[in-house]
């Protein structure tokens, strides 16, 4: 930025001497410069001199008006200083930032940066933005280090940067002994505004179950919905997705199939549509029309796509006949039915079910990530994580992710929209079921696998969950251990 200073250039006819006083104002307070001449200079009506400040304290002289004053300079150096002694920001952990640090004057510029501490690679400096990203650790951390700004003089300037480290965390949401969900194994659950729905799952008791629980976020209480219409069969493993919400009514819509009887020995070929009000939920079927997958298929990958209208589905296993479609389906309700579509397409996951799944509709994609594949020659759970591209051309693609995470069936993928980050938690393998939360940031220069320590609840498969995604803010419960869980817990994943 450069200051302009205008002199005037009084005569002194009886000394024949001339003087110049220059007067300026800047930030650091008022310069006073007095610069004499000599001889007789003729008089230049408005003649003035324009002098130019420089960032760095270097004075340039330019005229206007006939007659040029002999060349110099001034320096009015400034100390070299940041805007702020103290940079302090609350950061996640885990999660690629790009700070912008203050702003730095004085000094004799350009300027050179350095960091000193967190030398674990995880920190890097590029002109005036630090590059940082918190390891997961134990417990929410708290980091200093210092960013030295160096002149051409020598001059150095210490900036301190405290950076606070989010772990992110679950919260458990309190059950009640009465007016609240039982223990369940396999529910569905899903999420509308401030409202989560739970549905159905397998009891205690040997027996499937039809119920809807709603619990309300902002007043963290439970309510049954009423039920009126043609029920779903009481059964288990049901996949559920929403379609529409309208805060305005409180109506939501949605659809409910793939139930399964806790005997293992029936499913509920049926597509069932409910609309709740309030507390009152409705119910009715949906007869299929066009290429339907299907009927005997459960533990499919389902949710919907909201920009397209449109509900997805992938893999699943034919009931008593143990085959795994690699097709993709699309639905759409038209009419009071079902409209399917069968999408074939040339890349794209291997057979499985019971696969780890969630819509991600801030990148308009479907992501599922391992399974069980039950087929001779292939990785029983295979560790991946694939990603459905969700335009008018549907497209399949792995993503190439460092590390490893426990491949496993039955358990929640939850979606970290604002950080893009994908965890996953709970399932099994079939000998045991993982306590770790895993996460990886596909906002990463090289996206890796990692796991979240720190307490998490306990173990368990059959487990179901959502995620908000708005927040990033993750829901699940329930499921076995090998015992029926009555939990339902919040993952907390940034500061708040």
């Amino acid at each position: 930025m450069k200051s302009y200073i205008r002199a005037g250039v009084p005569w002194c006819a009886q000394s024949s001497m001339f003087f110049m006083v220059v007067v300026s104002v800047s930030f650091a307070g008022w310069v006073i410069v007095v610069l004499p001449g000599c001889g007789n200079a003729p008089s230049s009506e408005g003649s003035s001199t324009e002098v130019v400040l420089q960032d760095g304290g270097v004075v340039q002289e330019a005229s206007s008006g006939e007659q040029e004053p002999k060349e110099s300079t001034l320096s009015v150096t400034q100390p070299l200083q940041w805007k702020l002694s103290t940079y302090e920001k609350a950061l996640d952990q885990g999660r690629p930032y790009v700070l912008s640090l203050p702003q730095v004057s004085g000094g004799l510029p350009p300027y050179s940066y350095e960091v000193l501490g967190l030398k674990d690679g995880r920190v890097s400096l590029k002109e005036r933005q630090l590059h940082v990203t918190l390891p997961y650790e134990e417990k929410s951390s708290a980091v200093s280090l210092q960013v030295v700004v160096t002149d051409q003089k020598q001059q150095a300037a210490h900036l301190l940067v405290k950076l606070a480290g989010f772990k992110p965390r679950f919260e458990k949401i309190a059950l009640p002994e009465t007016n609240a969900p039982k223990a369940r194994a396999n529910p569905a659950v899903a999420l509308a505004g401030e409202t989560i729905l739970v549905f159905g799952g397998y009891l205690p008791n040997g027996q499937g179950s039809n119920d809807m629980w709603m619990f309300q976020r902002n007043t963290k209480t439970w309510t049954l919905a009423k039920a009126s219409g043609t029920l779903p069969l009481a059964y288990g493993a049901h996949r559920m997705a929403i379609d529409r919400y309208d805060s305005d009514t409180q109506t939501i819509k949605g659809v409910v199939f793939q139930g399964m009887s806790a005997d293992a020995t029936s499913v509920d070929a049926a597509m069932y549509r409910f609309v709740l009000v309030g507390g009152n939920v409705t119910w009715s079927k949906l007869p299929y029309s066009g290429q339907a997958p299907s009927s005997n298929l459960v533990l499919s990958s389902f949710g919907y796509d909201v920009h397209h209208k449109r509900f997805v589905l992938f893999g699943g296993i034919e009931f008593q006949f143990g085959e795994s479609p690699t097709a993709v389906y699309t639905m759409r309700t038209q009419g009071g039915k079902a409209v399917w579509e069968k999408h074939e397409l040339s890349n794209h996951p291997g057979q499985r079910y019971g696969s780890l799944f969630a819509m991600d509709p801030a990148k308009k994609r479907f992501l599922i990530a391992s399974g069980d594949t039950q087929r001779p020659g292939l990785e029983r759970f295979p560790g991946d994580l694939w990603s459905l591209s969700l335009g008018e051309k549907l497209v399949w693609k792995k993503l190439a992710i460092g590390g490893s995470y426990p491949g496993r069936r039955n358990g929640v993928m939850l979606v970290d929209a604002p950080a893009n980050r994908v965890f996953l938690w709970g399932g099994s393998d079939g000998r045991f079921a993982p306590v770790d939360l895993n996460v990886v940031c596909l906002d990463a220069s090289k996206p890796t696998w990692e796991s979240v320590p720190g307490e998490s609840p306990e173990a368990r498969t059959s487990t179901a969950g959502d995620s908000d995604p708005s927040s990033g803010a993750g829901f699940l419960g329930f499921g076995r251990s090998p015992t029926f869980l009555r939990d339902f817990w919040r993952l907390q994943t940034h500061v708040e």
